[in-house]
């Protein structure tokens, strides 16, 4: 099987009207050191950190699925510890 038909068929449908927590295809609105960011969380093919576009398993994904808006995370980075304010949640 190709790692195309094998993605077809374990591809599932995400319902995106459901933003309160982060997961994928929520596009979240961080602070980061006094920094606004935003990131989109796609699939991991789609992942292109330089469009802003991080896979739930990149570090910054995994440390902040399933957290809802106000929340704080810290993700270790190889720079050390940054700290992401939730700020919004789309």
């Amino acid at each position: 099987m190709t790692h195309l038909s094998y993605n077809i068929k374990t591809a599932k449908i995400i319902d995106g009207s459901e933003t309160d927590n982060i997961g994928i295809g929520s596009t979240v609105l961080f602070l980061i050191n006094g920094n606004e960011k935003t990131y989109q969380f796609v699939g991991d093919l789609e992942a292109n950190p330089s469009e802003g576009k991080l896979s739930l398993l990149s570090p910054i994904g995994r440390a902040v699925e399933g957290k809802k808006m106000g929340e704080e995370v810290e993700v270790r980075t190889p720079s050390g510890v940054v700290l992401y304010k939730i700020k919004n949640i789309s």
